[in-house]
């Protein structure tokens, strides 16, 4: 049964004063992670803002940029980080394989600018906060008619209603709401079905590529998001077990009896939990903003605190307040730490914030010690609560790299990257066009700042579906290096929402002449009456030069 909490929170703000911030209605029911009512006044707008760049998370976006070291970037526009966890992968057909990854974003905060309001868990993390171990959710905003596509890395798509739903960053991706069908740019397709007590989310239930390759999911009787197996088309399936709380315990699958596993069950990962807060205390401290998800101050939160592979090696998350993790260990089967990584969020008790948390400092040990630290420094530029206009990267040796945004899209406009003395070296800038209505890159231009030298890469064309047709590469000097033409068949294969397929890849020098020409036969011809089976026959011809 369904528990809804309406609190309010009396915080210390210093040692002057007290604020008290109303919070709207919070869901706590039979999972271990409460989430904002869907019914609460705040929840349009949470709702409306939870696939805007200032709230973006996971990596699979086209336009949101990133800053830092590649192993765990920032992202920009919300200034979070990401982590990812591998659990299990096994090959499967065609490259479908069956794959689990732990997924962590420190953006557990969503903020809606246009009504000042902050609430956490608006993207209903599974098994925890911040975290993600499944395949995502699809949610309808009725207020604007669009969905909100949540990927499994936690990544989020607005697909506005343009006579059809259809993504607007560049992914191309379909929704067929009639059929409950999603369908990304390369022909794999999703099937949804609505959540048993929540209207307008929808879970997805099978996954299926152009070959007919699949993986099947299904959900916890009684529960909106625990996953209860996964099935592939091979027949493999992987469990997932829960405690007395519904908390995520373990994740295991049926093998053969074999020395490594004697009881024909093989666990890959196991989970433990902790609690963290209650008691009253204040674990977050906002100015100018109503707080919305969040249980009362007495209730304390569930969290994951660590996970354990096979051989007793793993990971363990610390948490500061805000509930947000600011340190990840590597551990060994000993339980020493092999390496961790850190980051500097504020305290809540150091003061109130007008956005969401962030961090400027980035600490990593290759060792698990502190004798031997690489530090990121970051500082941001906004044009506003939530508007990110430049993030300036100092990494572990004191070179400066400085992201520009445009505080209107949220599009990268210019890289610098600057010496230790702050002196400019180069400096990348982007230009940008729509395809489809999406955006796309139209130039990107590299100036050697200390010669004024530049080179280019242009995208002449896009078709509908934001496949580049002609492409120039110009070196240092000015001169053209490459020219690459590439023709698609969108057309032919658009009842399967197959829009990237090439028929023809043309490389010609500077004078025009073809050196290499690469022919795509995307359908053999014994396939071609039913068309269902895309795949390629490869006939490349070369001019020796």
């Amino acid at each position: 049964m369904k528990c809804i909490r309406l609190a309010f929170l009396v915080t210390m703000i210093g040692l002057t004063g007290v604020s008290l911030m109303a919070q709207h209605q919070v869901v706590c029911g039979p999972d271990p992670t409460c989430t904002p009512d869907r019914n609460g006044p705040s929840y349009p707008g949470t709702e409306a803002s939870r696939s805007l760049l200032l709230n973006a998370r996971g990596s699979s976006s086209p336009i949101q940029a990133t800053a830092g070291p590649l192993q765990v970037p920032m992202i920009i526009g919300s200034q979070s980080y990401n982590y990812a966890i591998p659990i299990l992968k096994l090959p499967g057909r065609a490259g479908m394989d069956l794959q689990l990854t732990l997924y962590y974003n420190s953006r557990v905060w969503n903020i809606d600018t246009a009504n000042a309001t902050a609430t956490f868990n608006a993207d209903r993390d599974f098994p925890s906060y911040g975290f993600r171990l499944d395949y995502g959710y699809l949610e309808y905003d009725p207020n604007n008619d669009r969905f909100i596509l949540t990927e499994r890395d936690g990544t989020k798509h607005m697909l506005p209603n343009t006579g059809g739903y259809n993504s607007s960053d560049g992914t191309y991706i379909n929704y067929n709401s009639g059929a409950r069908v999603l369908t990304y740019k390369n022909g794999t397709m999703v099937q949804y079905e609505p959540l048993p007590t929540t209207a307008n989310l929808f879970r997805p239930t099978q996954i299926k590529d152009t070959n007919g390759n699949y993986i099947s999911i299904s959900y916890l009787s009684g529960h909106e998001q625990l996953i209860q197996s996964i099935t592939d088309t091979l027949g493999r399936v992987i469990n997932f077990h829960y405690d007395g709380s519904n908390q995520l315990s373990f994740i295991d699958q049926n093998v053969a009896v074999s020395t490594v596993d004697p009881t024909g069950v093989h666990r890959y990962v196991t989970f433990t939990w902790a609690q963290l807060y209650g008691g009253g205390y204040a674990w977050y401290n906002f100015s100018g903003l109503t707080v919305s998800g969040v249980p009362a101050l007495a209730t304390p939160l569930n969290v994951l605190s660590r996970c354990t592979y096979a051989n007793n090696s793993g990971y363990r998350f610390t948490y500061g307040d805000w509930g947000i993790i600011t340190k990840i260990e590597d551990l060994s089967a000993a339980g020493n730490t092999r390496s961790y990584i850190s980051y500097n969020f504020p305290l809540a008790g150091s003061g109130a914030l007008t956005d969401a948390p962030a961090y400027t400092q980035e600490t990593f040990s290759p060792d698990g010690l502190t004798t031997n630290l690489s530090v990121w420094n970051y500082a941001a530029t906004k044009a506003g609560a939530g508007v990110v206009t430049s993030m300036q990267v100092t990494d572990p040796t004191g070179a400066i790299s400085v992201t520009n945004l445009d505080a209107t899209t949220g599009l990268t406009s210019s890289v610098q990257k600057k010496n230790t003395s702050g002196t400019v070296l180069r400096t990348t800038s982007f230009a940008w066009t729509t395809s489809g209505g999406a955006s796309v890159p139209a130039t990107v231009t590299t100036v050697l700042n200390d010669t004024g030298q530049q080179s280019s890469v242009q995208y002449a064309n896009y078709d509908a579906f934001g496949n580049a047709g002609d492409i120039y590469e110009y070196n240092f000097d000015g001169q053209l290096l490459r020219h690459t033409v590439t023709s698609y068949a969108p057309t032919r294969f658009g009842p399967q929402h197959i829009l990237n397929l090439p028929m023809q890849v043309l490389v010609k020098d500077a004078s025009g002449a073809t050196i290499v020409r690469t022919d795509l036969d995307t359908i053999p011809p014994r396939l071609r009456a039913s068309q269902t089976r895309p795949t390629m026959t490869i006939l490349c011809w070369f001019t020796v030069i």
